[in-house]
C-alpha cells in the first residue's frame, strides 16, 4: 500500500467534518474569517468527523451491515497485510459512497445550524457559538438590530409587569374595564396597554433595516478625507479582519489643514459628490469609521 492511497482515505474519513465546518461559518470565500489557528480548526475537524463516523457505525450496525475495520485500519497505516484482498474493490466503492453521503448529510446539517444560529442572534448572545467575525455583525447591521431588539424586549417585559401589578390591584382585568369609580387607573391601563402594542409593533419592525450609512476617514500623503455613503457590500479577511468596502452614493470633503485649525473662521467645507456607481475603500486605508443604519419606524 502507498503512501497516496493512505492519504485518500483519510481525506475521504475527514470530508463529513470539513463539510459541516464549510457550511457552518458564515463566509464568501473559503478563507476562515474567525481568528482562530489551522490547529485549531483542524482539530475541530478530526474530532468532529471521529464522532460523526462512530454515530454513522451504530446505524450501520442497526441494518445488519458488516464493516471490515481492519482492513481501514490497514488502509490507514499503509499496511498490506491487513486489508482483505477478496472484498476490497467493492467495500472500497461502498466506502466511497458512504463518506460522500455522510459529507452531504452533514453540509446540509451545518446549513441549517447556521440559519439558526444568525435567526436567533445565537452567536452575539453565546459567543463561543460564533461563526463570522466581527466586522461581519456591524456591517451587516446584525448586531445594531440585536441590541435594538433586546432593548424593545426589556421594554415589553417591564410593560407586561406593570399591567400585571394593575390587574392584582384591581381584582383582574374585568373589574378594571366595569368599574367606573377605577377611571383612572383604566386610564393607566389603556396607556400601558397601548405602549405595549407599540414595542410590539418595533419588535417586528427591528428584524430589518432600510439601510446603513459609514463615514470612513482615509488618510492621503499630505491630507485627510471624509467620504460618506451606504454600504453597498463587504469583503472579509481573515484573522477576524476586513479586506475592502464597497459604497454607493458617495460624498466627500477634505478635512482642513493645520493652518486653518488654528484660523478663529476656519472655513466651512462641504460634502461634494463622487460620481460612479461603486467606491471602493481598502481596510488598510482607513483611519477612522462611523457607522449608523436608518430603522423602519412602526406605524
Amino acid at each position: 500500500m502507498n503512501l497516496a492511497l493512505s492519504s485518500l482515505i483519510i481525506l475521504f474519513l475527514l470530508l463529513p467534518g470539513i463539510s459541516f465546518r464549510l457550511s457552518l461559518i458564515k463566509s464568501d470565500s473559503l478563507e476562515n474569517p474567525l481568528d482562530t489557528s489551522i490547529g485549531t480548526e483542524l482539530g475541530f475537524i478530526i474530532v468532529f468527523s471521529m464522532c460523526i463516523h462512530l454515530f454513522g457505525l451504530r446505524i450501520i450496525d442497526l441494518f445488519e451491515y458488516t464493516t471490515d475495520t481492519t482492513s481501514i485500519y490497514g488502509l490507514l497505516v499503509g499496511s498490506e497485510s491487513k486489508v482483505n484482498q477478496d472484498i476490497f474493490p467493492s467495500k472500497f466503492t461502498q466506502f466511497i459512497k458512504y463518506t460522500l453521503l455522510q459529507s452531504l448529510i452533514w453540509g446540509i446539517l451545518g446549513s441549517f445550524t447556521k440559519y439558526i444560529i444568525l435567526k436567533f442572534y445565537l452567536d452575539l448572545k453565546y459567543p463561543i457559538l460564533s461563526i463570522t467575525n466581527e466586522w461581519d455583525a456591524l456591517l451587516s447591521g446584525r448586531l445594531a438590530l440585536f441590541q435594538r431588539l433586546e432593548k424593545f424586549k426589556e421594554e415589553k417585559a417591564k410593560l407586561k409587569k406593570d399591567l400585571k401589578k394593575i390587574h392584582r390591584k384591581n381584582g383582574g382585568l374585568w373589574l378594571i374595564k366595569k368599574a367606573i369609580y377605577n377611571g383612572e387607573q383604566l386610564e393607566i391601563y389603556d396607556n400601558l396597554k397601548n405602549l405595549l402594542d407599540e414595542v410590539n409593533q418595533n419588535i417586528t419592525t427591528s428584524k430589518t433595516f432600510h439601510y446603513a450609512k459609514i463615514d470612513v476617514v482615509v488618510e492621503h500623503q499630505d491630507y485627510y478625507m471624509l467620504y460618506r455613503g451606504k454600504i453597498n457590500k463587504y469583503y472579509l479577511s481573515t484573522k477576524n479582519q476586513l479586506d475592502k468596502i464597497i459604497l454607493t452614493d458617495v460624498a466627500r470633503k477634505k478635512y482642513p489643514d493645520e493652518k486653518a485649525k488654528g484660523e478663529e473662521n476656519p472655513p466651512k467645507i462641504n460634502f461634494s459628490e463622487v460620481k460612479g456607481e461603486y467606491f471602493i475603500i481598502e481596510y488598510c486605508d482607513i483611519k477612522n469609521i462611523n457607522i449608523s443604519f436608518k430603522f423602519l419606524r412602526a406605524t
